[in-house]
């Protein structure tokens, strides 16, 4: 049996994240080790935790965003021999049989280095035939993802510049452009409530949100189209401002989008940068950084 290492990334996620790990501890496959890795290190998390005993190793960390935290997932399953790694947000409610299923896609493809999963409101009780069970795909959420292990050597990590927002995106396009595979697993379901850890902190997002959207494009639109690369920055902006709108909205907004054109005109793009795990991946026990403020 495939071993997997489960990683759910919380942020202020108290309220809803025992309905996470009770669908996780319930799947008809056993072969996985459970890891909570708490990026605002919250106290009513960690009590969560502590009532699963040794099926959970919780781990508290100051916040080194969503991408940090997965490369820090990484390290662990690599500390593990996981054959993979199953990257959840904390508002994800898995059908029972969904990691199984999505084990079965991955390894009907030599290639597949990440699987989906299908996102609906209300678990089904008919599964489709072999042949439909797998999509090949150029995106899937990022919510629900299970990661080859085989394959990180040859794609690399997380790029931890992005923080929160369009990691995974720039992810997947890497993973595609160096030949390798993405797929949909359409038997393993998924309820996705959606936002959850963000909505005490929505000025920052906004700030990412469009920061971000600058730092893509200039990574994988603007090699191979400019104009394509203007056009999907100025329609990501102009569905980001509605009016009226919060004072401090509109501020991040506009410091989001400041910072985009220094990027644009300043910074150079690699693969992936690794900046808040760069400890961990020396082999310190240094604690990481905390969370930059506004660039």
């Amino acid at each position: 049996m495939k071993k997997i290492s489960i990683l759910i990334i919380a942020y202020n996620s108290s309220k809803i994240i025992e309905t996470c790990i009770e669908s996780v501890i319930t799947q008809q496959y056993d072969n996985f080790k459970l890891f909570i890795i708490d990026n605002s290190s919250e106290k009513a998390t960690e009590k969560i935790c502590q009532k699963y005993g040794t099926k959970i190793d919780y781990i508290p960390l100051q916040n080194i965003g969503y991408a940090g935290a997965i490369n820090y997932g990484f390290i662990i399953a690599n500390e593990q021999e996981s054959d993979f790694i199953l990257i959840l947000n904390p508002d994800v409610i898995l059908e029972q049989f969904a990691l199984y299923n999505a084990l079965l896609c991955a390894n009907r493809f030599k290639k597949a280095h990440i699987v989906g999963f299908k996102q609906v409101k209300v678990f089904s009780t008919v599964k489709l035939e072999q042949e439909k069970m797998c999509s090949s795909v150029s995106w899937t959420c990022g919510c629900a993802m299970l990661i080859n292990m085989n394959f990180i050597s040859q794609i690399g990590y997380f790029d931890e510049y992005y923080f929160m927002y369009f990691e995974e995106t720039d992810y997947i396009k890497r993973t595609i452009k160096k030949g390798y595979q993405v797929f949909n697993s359409n038997n393993s379901e998924i309820i996705h409530i959606g936002e959850e850890s963000t909505k005490t902190r929505k000025s920052i997002s906004y700030y990412y949100l469009i920061r971000n959207c600058f730092y893509f494009t200039k990574k994988n639109i603007f090699p191979t189209s400019k104009l394509k690369g203007v056009k999907y920055i100025a329609g990501f902006i102009k569905n980001s401002f509605w009016f009226p709108m919060h004072p401090f909205r509109f501020t991040a907004l506009l410091i989001g989008i400041l910072n985009g054109l220094r990027i644009l005109i300043f910074k150079k793009t690699k693969d992936y940068n690794i900046i808040y795990t760069k400890n961990f991946f020396n082999g310190l026990k240094n604690p990481a950084p905390k969370e930059p403020d506004l660039d």
